[in-house]
């Protein structure tokens, strides 16, 4: 027999082999189950539940929390109810990373070398002042100088500078402080706001079907 195609029939779970000679009958293989698509197996598709039952059998159903008592999956696993996939990524197990088998791991954002520290607290100042260290009677001084230049001259120096030094006349015995403050505890605030909703990448809406018998 000159094979000219193969096809996979879902619904009877058998093979179908075509000839390339019209006069010979094309061939059909039943396949034991589990042959092609063991149960427990996992596909995704553009499909809804009935478009995708049409297609491979009930045997497939989507992955939404519901029961399946009764089927070969649920005797095998022990388990009552099938996963809720809805809203989830799939991930291949990973021992010390993943979760289990078959169980959901919740949302964890890691960020690796960005870090924040917010203190909370009241401020409080710190009073800092100086004075002479010993009062007595002093004078200040005050300076004052000029620079005479050319009219009309564009030399830029000047024909004649000058200036004199005065000195205050003294005021008796006193002092001068100076007053500051320096904050010794304070705290910053650091804020980071999104209007989403979720963390997640690029992605494509797909329905999730697992066999359960």
């Amino acid at each position: 027999m000159s094979i000219k195609n193969i096809i996979y029939d879902a619904v009877t779970n058998s093979l179908k082999l075509l000839s390339r000679r019209t006069d010979q009958p094309s061939v059909v293989i039943p396949l034991t189950p589990g042959q092609l698509m063991p149960v427990g197996s996992i596909i995704q598709s553009i499909m809804t539940e009935a478009e995708f039952q049409a297609e491979a059998g009930t045997s497939w159903v989507l992955m939404d929390g519901r029961s399946i008592v009764g089927s070969k999956l649920a005797r095998i696993k022990s388990i009552t109810n099938i996963q809720d996939a809805s809203g989830k990524f799939l991930r291949t197990f990973q021992s010390g990373v993943t979760a289990a088998l078959g169980v959901a791991q919740s949302d964890a954002t890691a960020v690796k070398g960005l870090g924040g520290t917010a203190t909370l607290g009241t401020t409080a100042k710190s009073l800092t002042s100086g004075s002479a260290v010993s009062a007595g009677s002093h004078t200040h001084n005050y300076h004052w100088s000029y620079s005479l230049f050319q009219a009309g001259s564009n030399n830029a120096s000047p024909v004649q500078t000058g200036g004199s030094t005065w000195a205050t006349d003294a005021d008796g015995a006193h002092t001068h402080t100076v007053t500051g403050s320096t904050d010794i505890a304070h705290s910053h605030t650091l804020a980071v706001t999104s209007t989403d909703t979720e963390t997640r990448p690029v992605n494509l809406t797909v329905n999730t079907f697992i066999k359960i018998n």
